[in-house]
This record gives structure tokens, C-alpha cells and sequence, in this order.
């Protein structure tokens, strides 16, 4: 496990391709990260209602820890 992410949340990021060595990352993978996990809560993590789904609650949660 890393210092800021869990492990769900790691298997998260892996799943949509992110492969970062999550314990020691440069600026440019924050920024990545983000752009990537914002992508998919907008597309994915929201109902009808625009209301978090489970895909939703695990990208707030990681954007909840980006510097």
C-alpha cells in the first residue's frame, strides 16, 4: 500500500491504465491523474440525477487527495 491512496483506489487507477509508482509522484502525474479520474467521473461516476455512483464516490475520493 502507499502513503495516499488505498488499496481500492490503487486498483482503480490501475484499472484505467495509470501505472505510477503511487508513492513518489512527479507533478506531471498529479496533473495526469487528475485529468484522468475527473474524465471518468464526469462520463461515468454520476447517475441520472448527478449523484455519485460507486465509480463516482472512488474519483472524489482520489481527487479529494491531489495537492
Amino acid at each position: 500500500m502507499n502513503n495516499c491512496f488505498t488499496n481500492e483506489e490503487v486498483s482503480f487507477l490501475e484499472n484505467l491504465g495509470i501505472n505510477y509508482d503511487f508513492n513518489n509522484l512527479t507533478d506531471d502525474e498529479w496533473v495526469e491523474l487528475e485529468d484522468i479520474v475527473a474524465t471518468k467521473l464526469e462520463t461515468e461516476g454520476l447517475n441520472e440525477l448527478y449523484e455519485p455512483n460507486r465509480i463516482g464516490l472512488i474519483c472524489e475520493e482520489i481527487l479529494s487527495k491531489l495537492p
